[in-house]
């Protein structure tokens, strides 16, 4: 456990955890990270649950075991823990982080990335929902969030930022119609992530490009895999459900959520293990 990787715009700690059984068999190294939009409260619930799973099933699950003795996994389960504070005490749709421009509050961290940042899909005004900042990492998550990747001492493997909602398994690009270089694989990754899901609860995910949703720049998912980071198996999770409670998603669903996801990054994770670097 990492107490903190970084402060927050009111100095609230930014956790982090590494499950690591320190095997000498691991080669691989696969991140996920959730909590950026504030009211998406599923996506730290599903990162958590999914992290208590690996943990306690390593004794008694060779497929888990067989996981994390080949691969590190890294979790940063809340980037925004202010804006996910205001959410439960002051205004519960709350997306942004608490940044003071001034006449409004709030950074949307998911355009804060140095990534065609503030391009198409975000906004310059400070009240909009989408509002990129003043400047790429502006805010002392995203300089956070980045950091931690840049400073882990190896490349990631894979990586996957959750959020909520519409039952979607996204890959870049979310800036551009022109498919990555990757797109063959990410896209066959996906349908296999998405087939695991379905199997798992009966649920249907939709397996996309980012920008098929809408356009987005400045976004994690395309940093990781655009920027020095050069993460190559990317994915931006869109969690339960497709609308009929959005963000305020029935607490009975929550377990479900975390098992369907954890079965796609069980899949996920053995095709990285498959791989050679």
């Amino acid at each position: 456990f990492i107490p903190s990787i970084g402060k927050s715009v009111e100095n609230r700690d930014i956790p982090a955890l590494v499950i690591n059984t320190k095997a000498s068999t691991i080669d691989k190294h696969f991140l996920f990270q959730s909590g950026q939009h504030a009211r998406e409260w599923i996506a730290p619930a599903t990162t958590l649950y999914i992290t208590e799973q690996l943990v306690s099933r390593y004794a008694t699950d060779d497929r888990v075991k067989r996981i994390l003795d080949r691969m590190t996994i890294d979790v940063v389960p809340m980037v925004n823990p202010d804006g996910y504070s205001f959410s439960w005490t002051n205004t519960r749709l709350w997306r942004k982080n608490r940044r003071n421009n001034g006449a409004s509050f709030g950074v949307d961290l998911n355009r804060n990335w140095d990534d065609h940042w503030c391009q198409r899909g975000a906004s310059t005004s400070p009240s909009s929902d989408t509002y990129c900042g003043p400047s790429p990492f502006s805010e002392p998550e995203t300089r956070a969030a980045s950091s931690y990747v840049l400073n882990r001492g190896f490349r990631f493997d894979g990586a996957i930022d959750f959020h909520a909602y519409g039952q979607l398994i996204l890959r870049p690009p979310g800036y551009t119609n022109t498919p990555t270089p990757d797109e063959a694989v990410l896209k066959s990754v996906g349908s296999q992530m998405q087939a695991a899901i379905r199997s798992n609860s009966g649920r249907s995910y939709t397996n996309d490009m980012a920008w098929q949703l809408y356009y987005t720049t400045g976004s994690a998912d395309d940093w990781w895999y655009n920027a020095a980071s050069k993460v190559k198996y990317v994915y931006c999770i869109e969690l339960r459900d497709t609308g009929s409670s959005g963000f305020n998603l029935p607490p009975a669903q929550i377990i479900p959520t975390g098992e369907e996801n954890f079965a796609a990054l069980k899949y996920l994770a053995d095709y990285v293990i498959s791989k050679k670097n």
